[in-house]
């Protein structure tokens, strides 16, 4: 009986030892080789935002809410049908 609890608490040993080196060694190696993509995640939004400004600056939003409206209307023909659209703030 002693033999096979050892046996038992041997191979949960090693299933723990795998299940907690695996993690361990996946993060070890996304740290070490930068396989995140954190940076250009930063570098994307920093870079994308100015040409979000400039479009949205050259878009005519009472051209676009009419346009939508029209496809809204001949695609559901609703009963009632409005628009809202919030003022642009400090960051867009």
């Amino acid at each position: 009986m002693g033999g096979v609890v050892r046996g038992l608490v041997y191979d949960l040993a090693i299933v723990a030892g795998l299940g907690l080196a695996l993690p361990a060694a996946i993060g070890v190696s996304v740290l070490k080789y930068r396989l995140y993509a954190i940076d250009k995640i930063i570098s994307r939004t920093v870079s994308f935002s100015p040409l979000r400004r400039r479009v949205q600056a050259q878009v005519d939003l009472d051209v676009l809410g009419e346009g939508l409206l029209g496809v809204v209307d001949h695609v559901l023909a609703p009963a009632h049908l409005s628009l809202w659209l919030r003022e642009p703030g400090p960051f867009g």
